[in-house]
């Protein structure tokens, strides 16, 4: 699937690509913004919901509508690198104005899969196009959930590495089975509606830096508690333990 990637600033401070949060108000799960797509949108969105609501308790457990930042600007062309600014949405917002939108892309593509699609071809993606210039940096009309991701690499001599590729889940809502880099999560905004005060948030895992095994000193830097660097950490610790 297409990936696009902007270097952040040479630093090991996970906080640098911190934006501003736009709204302070957690849309309720079952709440579709009228600036996404009314049509297949809608009716995916509303399938996710219908599915929610027939699940059992366990079945809850690895699909639910919880929070989430989404994109609202990438801000490039700064000194100091990118800068994301989010806004609070849902999961199954996401998954219904973005993600989805893969499932297109990849039908589009099993014909052939060397040959390149035009947008012609994709009608959600060209309805998200028609109304945005580059869905990329602009996340009007539409959902994109921001996470953080970490790539573990391993040497493999030569000077070469391997990259350590876990399956996904057959249980997770998109792309089960495929190999992903992990851990992987979502940034959650805190539940119960309103968000707490404050200027920045977090951006996702392909603008952050990678750390040199050799710079250990700078690696055991303590982050400040409650920063959103010191979160991703205990996140990937639960991974890792």
């Amino acid at each position: 699937m297409p990936i696009c990637a902007y270097p952040a600033a040479p630093t090991t401070d996970l906080e640098t690509v911190l934006g501003r949060l736009h709204g302070s108000q957690l849309p309720e799960w079952a709440e579709y913004d009228g600036e996404f797509d009314p049509g297949e949108g809608r009716e995916a969105f509303d399938r996710y919901v219908e599915r929610y609501r027939t699940s059992t308790e366990a079945e809850r457990r690895s699909f639910f509508p919880g929070s989430t930042y989404a994109l609202h600007e990438l801000r490039l062309g700064g000194d100091g690198g990118p800068r994301l600014d989010c806004k609070p949405s849902r999961y199954f917002t996401s998954l219904a104005t973005s993600e989805d939108l893969d499932e297109e892309l990849m039908a589009a593509l099993a014909e052939d899969p060397v040959r390149p699609v035009p947008l012609e071809r994709l009608d959600r993606r060209r309805w998200l196009h028609d109304r945005v210039g580059d869905p990329v940096v602009d996340g009007r009309h539409h959902s994109a959930a921001v996470s953080h991701g970490t790539v573990v690499m391993l040497t493999a001599g030569g000077g070469t590495y391997d990259v350590l590729l876990p399956h996904r889940s057959q249980h997770v809502a998109t792309h089960s089975h495929f190999n992903h880099i992990a851990p992987l999560r979502h940034l959650r905004t805190p539940d119960g509606g309103a968000l707490p005060a404050r200027d920045g948030i977090l951006g996702g895992a392909k603008l952050l830096p990678g750390v040199g095994r050799g710079d250990r000193r700078r690696r055991r830097t303590r982050a400040p508690p409650g920063s959103w660097a010191r979160r991703i950490r205990s996140e990937n610790r639960k991974y890792c333990a």
